[in-house]
C-alpha cells in the first residue's frame, strides 16, 4: 500500500507539473486612445485573441495595437470627434494598452502627431473652428 500512495503522489506530481506549464495565465489584449492628460479611453478595443500575462504579453499586446492604430490613422481624428459628439480644442492623444484586465493603462509612447479639434463631432483644423 505505501508503494501505492508513493505512485499516487509521484503521478499528481508529473502531472501538475505538465498540466502547470500549459495552462499559463492568459488574459485579452486592449487598445485605447486616451487624452494624454487624462484617464478615461475616449476609444477602447479589445482584441478577439488571448496573450501571455506577463512582460511578453505587455509587448506582444502593445505592437498588435500600434499595427491597429497605423492601419487606421488616417480615420483616427474623425473616429475621436465622431465618439466625443461636440466641440473639442487641441486636444492631444495617444495610444494605450491593457492587458489581462489590468487596473491601469500602459503608454505605448505613440501619440497622435497634431492635436484634434472637433466642430459638431467633425474633425477641424486647429485653430480655424468656425463659428
Amino acid at each position: 500500500m505505501n508503494k501505492f500512495i508513493r505512485i499516487v503522489i509521484f503521478t499528481m506530481i508529473i502531472s501538475s507539473a505538465v498540466l502547470g506549464r500549459k495552462l499559463e495565465l492568459t488574459g485579452n489584449c486592449s487598445c485605447a486612445a486616451i487624452q494624454v492628460s487624462g484617464l478615461e479611453p475616449i476609444l477602447e478595443q479589445s482584441l478577439q485573441f488571448n496573450v501571455a500575462c506577463n512582460e511578453e504579453g505587455i509587448d506582444k499586446c502593445e505592437r498588435l495595437c500600434i499595427a491597429l492604430v497605423s492601419a487606421a490613422k488616417d480615420k483616427g481624428p474623425e473616429l475621436i470627434c465622431d465618439k466625443l459628439k461636440g466641440h473639442v480644442s487641441n486636444l492631444h492623444v495617444g495610444l494605450f494598452t491593457r492587458i489581462c484586465d489590468a487596473n491601469g493603462w500602459k503608454f505605448s509612447g505613440l501619440k497622435i502627431p497634431d492635436p484634434v479639434c472637433c466642430h459638431e463631432g467633425k474633425p477641424t483644423q486647429c485653430g480655424g473652428t468656425p463659428e
